[in-house]
């Protein structure tokens, strides 16, 4: 009986070693995990294919992504910051000159051209133009090619639900739902880490704006919309 009695102590102390090691082994990985749809159309000697994936994705509760979405939710402030795309006064600097190159025609004059260097300087207009940007009104001539929905669960339970359809950079705004409640965010920042999760889906990157490729010409073009009638005045002021 000693020995049954002995051997039981044995058997319930090694079953405790085992169930303590696996819980440590998945500490690390977390409740959620994620489920993304990734839709868009490829063209093949002039026909469109529309092209559908579904991944699959575990995450822990200390993912990036986690914390964007619940930044994006809790502190909209930091949400929708000039930082989250790289831009400090430094940055506007040292693309002032870029900008301007992009946007200027042989016919500028001296006044036009430093109006727009020290309009696209100006960190308070940078910031309202981006604003404008994302959040007006957007025409496109184009039908949107592609298309993310992100399921994020625990367990069974669906925590946080992301989509896109957008063709502006970034693919921003992301629409997040919480519980039947629609958030937006405007942070590159997601758009950047759900870009490392299809990093092989060549033809979705050649078809979509998720990366924000062309970022720096459209801010130096919406800067200079924003200042366009101001602009128009100084082109009959000689030199």
């Amino acid at each position: 009986m000693k020995v049954i009695f002995k051997m039981c102590i044995f058997v319930f102390f090694i079953s405790l070693i085992i169930n303590s090691t696996v819980s440590n082994i998945y500490a690390d990985v977390g409740p959620y995990h994620m489920v993304m749809e990734v839709r868009y159309q490829t063209t093949d000697d002039g026909d469109k294919t529309n092209v559908y994936r579904m991944l699959k994705f575990q995450l822990s509760p200390q993912d990036e992504l986690i914390r964007l979405i619940n930044q994006a939710i809790t502190d909209p402030s930091k949400d929708y910051n000039l930082l989250n795309f790289g831009i400090d006064q430094n940055w506007l600097e040292q693309n002032a000159n870029l900008a301007l190159a992009s946007q200027m025609k042989s016919n500028w004059n001296k006044n036009q051209t430093e109006l727009y260097l020290n309009s696209f300087k100006n960190l308070n207009l940078v910031q309202e133009t981006l604003f404008n940007y994302y959040q007006g009104l957007y025409y496109t001539t184009f039908e949107p090619k592609t298309t993310i929905s992100i399921g994020i669960y625990s367990g069974n339970r669906k925590q946080f639900e992301l989509s896109s359809r957008e063709q502006r950079e970034f693919m921003l705004p992301w629409k997040i739902n919480q519980d039947g409640i629609s958030y937006y965010s405007y942070n590159p920042k997601i758009s950047k880490v759900i870009a490392t999760y299809i990093a092989d889906e060549d033809e979705f990157f050649q078809n979509s704006n998720i990366e924000g490729v062309n970022f720096k010409f459209v801010l130096a073009e919406e800067v200079f919309k924003k200042i366009f009638a101001e602009w128009k005045e100084l082109e009959t002021i000689k030199q």
